[in-house]
């Protein structure tokens, strides 16, 4: 019985986890934007930037499939719904490059920053203090 007791609490959703998952998910967009902006730049080749800009976006959608298990109910909507935003605005920017629109490309950087910072402070809310 007490390691069914302990099994249960381990697995219950904290916000340790979900912080730690966000981290990933900043990580994943700090990618992004840096490839962005050496794509815009000329350091990077367009190949590696659209691959790159894919893989993020596959890894953040990773990232919302692990979020969605591991988010307590209160905070879940709004934990999801603004990586999916960010996945959405990456998967834009792929766009952008493979289409090689600098000026959206620019707008999509800028919008990206902007949930970046969204991000961040959500990491904070649910306890991942940085």
């Amino acid at each position: 019985m007490l390691i069914f007791t302990a099994t249960a609490c381990s697995a219950q959703p904290s916000s340790q986890q979900v912080a730690n998952e966000l981290k990933t998910v900043t990580s994943w967009t700090a990618t992004a934007h840096m490839v962005g902006n050496f794509w815009l730049e000329g350091k990077v080749p367009h190949a590696y930037a659209k691959q790159t800009l894919q893989t993020a976006q596959k890894k953040l959608q990773e990232e919302i499939d692990t979020l969605a298990e591991v988010t307590p109910a209160e905070n879940k909507k709004t934990v999801i719904d603004r990586v999916k935003m960010l996945r959405e605005t990456v998967g834009q920017m792929a766009k952008t490059v493979d289409q090689k629109d600098r000026n959206a490309l620019t707008k999509s950087i800028e919008q990206l920053s902007n949930q970046e910072q969204a991000i961040h402070n959500l990491e904070k809310a649910v306890g991942g203090q940085s």
